[in-house]
C-alpha cells in the first residue's frame, strides 16, 4: 500500500486497534435494538423508521441535505457513529445552536487525523463530524442552521477502491453525544438512530461499507 493511501486509511481503521468502545447502558440498549439481517435491502428512510431513536428536539430540520446513503450500523464494529455518503461540497449546517469547539477538546485520547468540526450544543447534545472542511473557528457561537462545514476530505481520494457514494468515499462521519465527549467509536448516542429521529430522508442500509474488511 502506498504511503498516501495508508494515511487515508489510517483514520478509518485505527479505531479497530484502540480496544472496544463500551457504550453506556442506554446507548448499548439502543445499539442492540438496531439489529437487522445482514442481507436487508436498501430502503428509503423516514421518521417512521426511528421509533427507538434519540429524541431530536430543537434540531434545524435541513441541517444535512436529504438523499444521503447511511446505515443502521457503521462498518467499524462497536461504533456509535454513522457515515452519511453525500456529494463532495455538500454543506453541513449546525443541527442546534451552540459553541464550536476544538475537536481535540472533546475527542479522546485525540481526534482522528482528518478534517473535522465539533459543536457543543446549548441544549445538551454535542456533535463531532469528520471528513469535512470546517468553515468556522473554535470559539464561534452559532445558531441552528448556520453553516459549519462542507464535505471534503482529500485524503479519501487516495483510496483505490470505489466508494459507495456519489463522490466515491466522500462522506460526513457523524457522532452524537449527550455528555460532550467522544472516542474514535463515536459518542454515547447512537448516531444512526438519532439521525433517523430527526426525520432525515435518505437511503438506509443495514451496514455501510468500509475500505477494508474488519472482523
Amino acid at each position: 500500500m502506498r504511503a498516501a493511501e495508508l494515511l487515508a486509511v489510517l483514520a478509518l481503521v485505527a479505531a479497530v486497534g484502540m480496544g472496544p468502545y463500551v457504550p453506556g447502558p442506554r446507548a448499548h440498549a439502543a445499539v442492540l435494538s438496531q439489529d437487522e439481517p445482514e442481507d436487508a435491502a436498501p430502503e428509503q428512510a423516514g421518521p417512521e423508521d426511528a421509533e427507538e431513536a434519540e429524541p431530536a428536539a430543537d434540531v434545524f430540520p435541513a441541517w444535512l441535505p436529504p438523499g444521503g446513503l447511511y446505515g443502521r450500523h457503521k462498518w467499524v464494529p462497536g461504533s456509535n457513529g454513522v457515515d452519511v455518503f453525500l456529494p463532495r461540497g455538500t454543506e453541513v449546517r449546525a443541527p442546534v445552536a451552540g459553541l464550536v469547539v476544538a475537536p481535540a477538546a472533546v475527542v479522546l485520547p485525540f481526534p482522528p487525523p482528518v478534517p473535522s468540526v465539533a459543536l457543543r450544543g446549548d441544549s445538551g447534545l454535542s456533535f463531532f463530524m469528520g471528513h469535512v472542511q470546517p468553515l468556522v473557528y473554535p470559539g464561534t457561537q452559532v445558531q441552528a442552521g448556520d453553516l459549519l462545514a462542507v464535505i471534503d476530505d482529500p485524503g479519501l481520494d487516495q483510496l483505490t477502491s470505489a466508494g459507495p457514494g456519489p463522490s466515491g468515499w466522500q462522506h460526513v462521519d457523524l457522532n452524537v453525544s449527550d455528555v460532550g465527549a467522544f472516542t474514535w467509536y463515536g459518542g454515547d448516542v447512537p448516531a444512526s438512530q438519532w439521525l433517523q429521529g430527526t426525520g432525515y430522508q435518505g437511503t438506509l442500509v443495514d451496514r455501510t461499507p468500509g475500505p477494508v474488511q474488519v472482523e
